[in-house]
């Protein structure tokens, strides 16, 4: 099995680049997703408020 050949330091740095990947993963979705000014939190929809200097009509 490949898993029998495989050496302690190359099985922990296996796993830390699987690590490493994931976590640019998050960062690059966080990322993309402010600059588009999209709610990735699942909170079911809700937006993120317009900073546009347009004064509301009340």
């Amino acid at each position: 099995m490949i898993v029998n050949r495989l050496r302690p330091v190359g099985l922990c740095a296996g796993l830390l680049l699987l690590g490493l990947a994931v976590v640019a993963a998050s960062f690059l979705l966080a990322w993309t997703a402010e600059a588009a000014q999209v709610d990735i939190s699942g909170d079911g929809g809700a937006r993120i408020p317009s900073t546009s200097p347009t004064p509301r009509r009340t």
